[in-house]
């Protein structure tokens, strides 16, 4: 493990995810601006808006299963009424499918947290990271498979993707910009803490679990985006392709000492550019397919200006801040764990290639590094000390170098030399 991780001193991964679902949350009431403003349930809007971002802060701040719960409903919960806020048909049917499929994952995640709880004999992080490496590997397949499946509907991923488009399409635009990106924040970060403190040093490889679905999100995602014509629904699958990118740079907790940073850049420059795309939209309310767009650039070239930089930002085009968040999450990590992992130094078998935690010298190294290394030959001792200084020979018990043949290893007065160690 690195020796940076979260819950250990400052948390890093909380004051990020304040920083950014502040400025998030933010955005959303400035685009929400202009339809809420003086409207009777604009109050109702606002405390939805605020009691979901405080949801999002509980998950990613989350050091014990019990808050993992509570971030979770207390980011769920929110959500569905946000979605039916506009009071279509539209709306309301994807609030009924994110309520359903909210429902049914929150049930998994309680099952998950009690498994857990079962197998470690604990909530808290640290005292499962203790117990957890000689729990039951059958209670904690079950419980971590179960907790990831209600995080993975909180990020949007697949295989509980499919509230995603739905929501994005028919809810009001601010409300599918926030549902689209702040979400994710906390629920990235939660498992990140999860994959790095109790399940840092369990036997199954999770981060190969992980991997899968990043790989599945990602394929997924820009496939099914390809026959979209609506621009809020194509928008939709372009988040869930997203969290494909954002759990590589879970896949690396506690494997590289960047992965922290390049998961807080990632979420970051996403939240900025997904709700700079949705801005966008928002400016015109009425242009739903991608042929109510042509000729924007004549008619509004800022706008058009911005919506193509952000939308290159999603595809992950340098130089722009999404790119800059994948690149780390792309390379390898440096403590391969499993099989199928790629070379790292520590790898390697030669000693000048090695590399050794502190406090555990390598095999080849001197047992008791206090001590100046052992030089051979000797060196020459000089004269010895009078006769009355120096011990009495074991062997002999007198002064005379002649009467004494047995080897020894110290300098005695019947012994003029060294002799070394048989």
């Amino acid at each position: 493990m690195v020796p940076h991780r979260l819950g250990r001193g400052p948390d890093t991964g909380l004051g990020i995810a304040r920083l950014v679902v502040l400025a998030a949350t933010a955005l959303t009431l400035l685009l929400a601006g202009d339809a809420i403003a003086g409207a009777r349930r604009e109050t109702e809007f606002v405390v939805l808006v605020l009691l979901t971002s405080l949801g999002v802060i509980v998950l990613a701040g989350a050091n014990d299963l019990l808050l993992l719960v509570g971030g979770y409903l207390l980011t769920s919960i929110p959500l569905y009424a946000l979605t039916a806020f506009g009071k279509t048909s539209g709306g309301t049917e994807a609030a009924l499918k994110q309520y359903l499929l909210g429902a049914f994952s929150g049930v998994l995640l309680l099952v998950g947290v009690t498994v857990l709880f079962g197998a470690g004999g604990a909530t808290d992080y640290p005292s499962l990271a203790a117990s957890l490496p000689g729990a039951s590997r059958v209670a904690l397949v079950v419980g971590v498979v179960a907790i990831l499946a209600g995080l993975l509907f909180e990020l949007g991923g697949v295989p509980l993707h499919f509230w995603v488009p739905d929501v994005v399409q028919a809810a009001p635009a601010p409300v599918a910009a926030f549902v689209s990106t702040v979400p994710k924040i906390g629920a990235a970060l939660a498992l990140y803490r999860l994959l790095d403190i109790p399940l840092g040093h369990t036997a199954p490889d999770w981060a190969l679990l992980v991997a899968v679905v990043a790989a599945a999100s990602m394929t997924l995602g820009n496939l099914a985006a390809f026959a979209q014509d609506d621009v809020r629904r194509l928008l939709g699958y372009s988040t869930v392709s997203q969290v494909g990118y954002l759990l590589m740079a879970v896949v690396a907790a506690g494997r590289v000492d960047f992965a922290l940073g390049s998961l807080a850049l990632y979420l970051a420059a996403y939240a900025v550019t997904n709700l700079g795309a949705f801005a966008v939209v928002c400016a015109f309310p009425h242009a739903r397919t991608i042929a109510d767009y042509r000729g924007l650039l004549r008619q509004h070239r800022w706008l058009a200006l911005a919506l193509v930089v952000c939308l290159l930002g999603l595809v992950g085009t340098p130089p722009t801040a999404v790119f800059a968040g994948k690149v780390p999450c792309s390379l390898p990590p440096a403590k391969p764990a499993s099989a199928g992992s790629s070379w790292s130094p520590r790898s390697t078998p030669w000693p000048a290639c090695s590399t050794t935690s502190a406090g555990s010298p390598p095999p080849y190294a001197d047992p008791n590094p206090t001590q100046p290394p052992a030089r051979w030959p000797p060196p020459n001792p000089g004269p010895p000390p009078p006769h009355s200084s120096l011990p009495r020979c074991r062997w002999c018990s007198d002064h005379s170098p002649d009467s004494c043949s047995p080897p020894r290893t110290t300098r005695y007065s019947c012994d003029r030399r060294y002799v070394a160690a048989t």
